[in-house]
């Protein structure tokens, strides 16, 4: 039989997945917040109960004045951390992407400051408390893929930490895990043409950043206001490295992930083949980025 925590938590994931589904935004409202006492609070209610008794019992104003004081306090302290994440706006990047092995920088932007607020990914023992308007947390993953975003558990025991409130929110995103770069010995790429190479003109192109500027075709942009450089022959035969594997292998995935990390600094060409995807020769960084998440998801 399931044991009595393995229900508790499908029935509290399914209450969550239907009442604070993944959202690009979260907005913090009255039915997503949880308020309830700390330790602390409880025993602050329980001296309240304890003055009280005493009070009625020995028919002694001032300490019934002290019971009424302290419930006041602790009423106020619901109100105060309930009202300081109502209406809390959360909002981080839809894709967060790193290398198997690190951690990933996870920052979460915050509509306003919020006081004492705590944050963790369920799961997880690392903590990050809020930074003025931002959260800085830290995913690890130890396996090359694509994730879905984890879910939240943000909470504050403002002000006097009588009073928890708290919520499970989950903004919806991706997160990139790469392999690990190691080049593998023995393993080596071909160059995807062996034709000579020439300098002639071999078409246009849209400008990048980092182009070199003697590429650019300025008789089109005086014409046409066209930002475009041109493109050699020499371009597309000499420089082009082709990754090409037919089968899954980390090894294979890791040095293709090298590689990858090496042509970024020298800007070469790059052209993949793999099986479930084939990018044609490029050298700019959303060639390399779409090669790495090809290979996170091979």
């Amino acid at each position: 039989m399931p044991s009595i925590k393995r229900v508790w938590n499908g029935w509290r994931d399914r209450y969550l997945a239907r009442h604070l589904p993944a959202t690009t935004i979260v907005d913090l409202k009255q039915h997503q917040l949880f308020v309830f006492p700390t330790p602390l609070g409880a025993t602050w209610l329980a001296l309240v109960l304890l003055c009280y008794l005493l009070g009625t019992n020995y028919q002694n104003n001032l300490v019934l004045l002290l019971a009424y004081w302290l419930l006041s306090v602790w009423i106020v302290c619901i109100v105060l951390a309930f009202k300081n994440l109502h209406r809390l706006q959360l909002q981080s990047a839809v894709q967060i992407e790193g290398f198997a092995n690190e951690l990933h920088a996870w920052p979460i932007e915050l509509s306003r400051p919020a006081i004492a607020l705590y944050a963790r990914i369920e799961g997880s023992e690392l903590l990050a408390r809020a930074d003025g308007k931002q959260i800085n947390l830290q995913l690890a993953a130890s396996r090359r893929g694509v994730y879905e975003l984890p879910r939240l558990k943000i909470w504050s025991d403002y002000p006097l930490g009588l009073i928890r409130c708290w919520t499970y929110p989950k903004l919806s995103g991706q997160q990139w895990v790469y392999p690990v770069p190691a080049l593998m010995p023995g393993f080596l790429t071909s160059p995807a043409n062996a034709a000579d190479s020439c300098d002639t003109v071999d078409g246009i192109r849209d400008y990048r950043a980092g182009d070199p500027i003697q590429r650019l075709d300025w008789g089109r942009l005086a014409r046409q206001q066209m930002l475009v450089v041109k493109t050699f022959a020499a371009d597309q035969h000499t420089s082009v490295q082709r990754l090409e594997a037919t089968h899954c292998q980390e090894s294979i995935a890791s040095h293709f992930a090298a590689i990858v990390m090496q042509a970024q600094q020298t800007q070469q060409y790059l052209e993949l083949k793999l099986p479930h995807v084939q990018l044609n020769a490029d050298n700019s960084p959303s060639q390399y980025r779409a090669i790495l998440r090809a290979l996170a998801s091979w």
